[in-house]
C-alpha cells in the first residue's frame, strides 16, 4: 500500500475502503519558471484531449497543472440534501503543464516559449518557432480589502519596538560606544 493512501472504515459497511490523502499530493519536481500564464491560448499536445485548444482558466503551480476552458471536461454529481435536489455539473479537470503548448499568435501553431531580455533590459516571452514577442495579459489580482476598524495601521507595524542586546559580555568602553551609536540612530532608550 502506498504511503499516500489511508485505510478508512466505511460508516455502515463491514469492509474497508481506500482513499487518497489529497493534502499530500505535490509535484515531484516543480518548474522553476512558468512561461505559460493565466489567459494564454494553448493547445493540448499529448494525452486524451490531444489537439483541443482553449484559454487557461487556472494554474496550480504546486502541482504543475493547468485548467483549460472547455478541455478535459468531466461530469460530476452533487448528492441530494435536505434543502436541495441533486444535480449534474461539468467542470474542467487539470492537465499537466508539460502536455500543453502555447499557440504562437503570428502562426497560430503550438510553440515553445522562452523568456529573453530586450535591449532596454525588460524580460519578455518569445515564441521560439517564429521568434516573435508574445504579449503579456493584463491579468490583475483582486485588490486586498483593508478593514480600518480591525487591521493594524502600517506605521504601528513598521515601528521598531525591540533592539536586541548582544549576548556576550562586553567591556564598559565598548558598551558606551555602542550606546552612542544607538543614540545617533534614534534608539535613545536602548541602554536602559
Amino acid at each position: 500500500m502506498s504511503a499516500r493512501m489511508k485505510m478508512v472504515r466505511g460508516p455502515s459497511h463491514g469492509f474497508k475502503k481506500m482513499i487518497a490523502d489529497k493534502r499530500a499530493r505535490v509535484a515531484e519536481q516543480l518548474l522553476p519558471e512558468w512561461n505559460i500564464v493565466k489567459g494564454d491560448k494553448v493547445r493540448v499536445i499529448s494525452g486524451s484531449c490531444e489537439g483541443e485548444e482553449g484559454v487557461i482558466k487556472t494554474i496550480r503551480r504546486k502541482r504543475n497543472q493547468v485548467f483549460v476552458v472547455g478541455v478535459n471536461v468531466s461530469v460530476n454529481t452533487s448528492r441530494p440534501m435536505q434543502s436541495k435536489n441533486g444535480y449534474f455539473y461539468r467542470r474542467e479537470s487539470p492537465i499537466d503543464v508539460t502536455n500543453v503548448a502555447l499557440i504562437d499568435p503570428s502562426t497560430n501553431l503550438p510553440t515553445s516559449v522562452r523568456r529573453l531580455r530586450q535591449e532596454d533590459g525588460k524580460r519578455v516571452r518569445v515564441a521560439m518557432a517564429s521568434h516573435t514577442v508574445v504579449p503579456e495579459h493584463p491579468y490583475k489580482r483582486k485588490d486586498r480589502r483593508i478593514n480600518s476598524a480591525t487591521d493594524t495601521p502600517f506605521d504601528v507595524v513598521n515601528e521598531v519596538t525591540y533592539v536586541p542586546r548582544p549576548a556576550v559580555k562586553i567591556t564598559r568602553g565598548v558598551q558606551q560606544a555602542a550606546d552612542e551609536i544607538l543614540a545617533k540612530n534614534g534608539f535613545a532608550g536602548a541602554s536602559a
